[in-house]
């Protein structure tokens, strides 16, 4: 019995050191990104890009417009051309992407989909139309 209490105190004694001297949990670190820098390295146009979805390959016609009152261009319009991707999933994956990268101005967003490889497919054609935008292509 004595046994017993001295090793449960002891257990709990190293639970408590444990506990409060662990070292200190690092946050990650954030990615962050110059949007007036990223979108300023466009040309204007309407640009077609094509990425691997969960079933289908998935093309985009994204729309780079000049805006006259700031000195770069914006991602205007997003339109999924074509995808054969079951559409229960990527219907709302393709609703949240779309909007997230058309207010952010970057492909660097972060959403979180039920539809994660048609969501990648996405933003992969999304990117490659923009690679086709950039100004030094």
């Amino acid at each position: 019995m004595i046994k017993n209490l001295i090793f449960l105190i002891f257990a709990i004694a190293l639970g408590w050191i444990l506990l409060f001297f662990s070292p200190e949990k690092q946050e990650p670190e954030l990615m962050t990104v110059n949007v007036e820098e990223e979108v300023a390295m466009y040309r204007p146009g309407i640009y077609i890009g094509r990425g691997r979805g969960f079933v289908s390959d998935i093309v985009v016609e994204v729309e780079i417009i000049s805006n006259v009152d700031e000195p770069y261009f914006s991602i205007n319009r997003i339109e999924v051309l074509e995808a054969e991707e079951l559409e229960r999933y990527f219907k709302p994956a393709k609703t949240k992407v779309v909007d997230a990268v058309i207010n952010k101005q970057t492909v660097e967003v972060d959403v979180i989909t039920e539809a994660t490889r048609s969501r990648d497919g996405l933003l992969e054609a999304i990117k490659d139309a923009l690679n086709k935008a950039h100004k030094s292509g």
